[in-house]
């Protein structure tokens, strides 16, 4: 547990649920007591090791309470974007990066995910559509898109496991150090280690807990 509540950009926050998929947006949703919202679009959200760079979607004040709903990075992947053919042979990390541009994001860095199109004609719509052709991306903590293969080490703070269900291979932790608790890290008790694939932190000032979804479960040393 955390000697320091959440905060949202400085503020005290009440309860904080965020999630954390195995590709796309990572989105949190956030109440403030008795908040006066600054109006400012683009927040810091930070928990014991995790500082999350993300916008508002959404602030609605209600019966003394603030819900904000927040996305990562700017906000920009979800705004419409014009239609715009490209006829003539091009890289794809130009076609991404021209998107990106637009809505203001950081400009996504393809590397071996990069590769040569013949010709495209990008729709009108999200920008985040012309992401579908990256063959695999996340974003990251400060919002920022990447396509390099997430860490699969293995999560070496302190945790404990509160509960296990087994159908939906989803477990329940209590950790010290949430941040560690990411899509690809690997955990291990003496019954099961597995993989993780989607994350979600249920986050109040007097606790956190983390419930991820593994693949690839193997049992441990004893009996589950």
């Amino acid at each position: 547990m955390s000697g320091t509540g959440p905060t949202l950009s400085g503020q005290p926050v009440q309860r904080a649920v965020v999630h954390i998929p195995a590709t796309g947006l990572w989105h949190l949703d956030v109440l403030l007591l008795d908040a006066i919202d600054p109006g400012t679009l683009q927040r810091t959200f930070v928990y014991q090791g995790l500082s999350l760079s993300c916008t508002v979607l959404r602030s609605i004040y209600f019966a003394n309470a603030r819900g904000l709903r927040l996305v990562a990075g700017m906000g920009g992947w979800r705004q419409t974007i014009p239609a715009q053919p490209y006829m003539a042979q091009l890289l794809l990390s130009q076609v991404v990066a021209d998107a990106a541009n637009l809505v203001g994001e950081p400009t996504p860095v393809l590397g071996a995910s990069d590769m040569t199109l013949q010709a495209y004609v990008r729709a009108s719509g999200p920008a985040v559509r012309v992401l579908d052709l990256v063959p695999f991306w996340y974003t990251d903590t400060t919002g920022t898109v990447q396509t390099f293969a997430p860490s699969t080490s293995l999560i070496t703070s302190d945790f404990t496991l509160v509960d296990i269900s087994r159908a939906e291979g989803k477990f329940t932790f209590a950790p010290t150090q949430c941040e560690d608790f990411m899509p690809g890290r690997t955990f291990q008790t003496s019954a099961y280690t597995g993989t993780i694939t989607r994350v979600m932190h249920d986050i109040t000032p007097g606790s956190v807990r983390t419930i991820a979804f593994g693949q690839e479960l193997t049992p441990g040393l004893v009996a589950a």
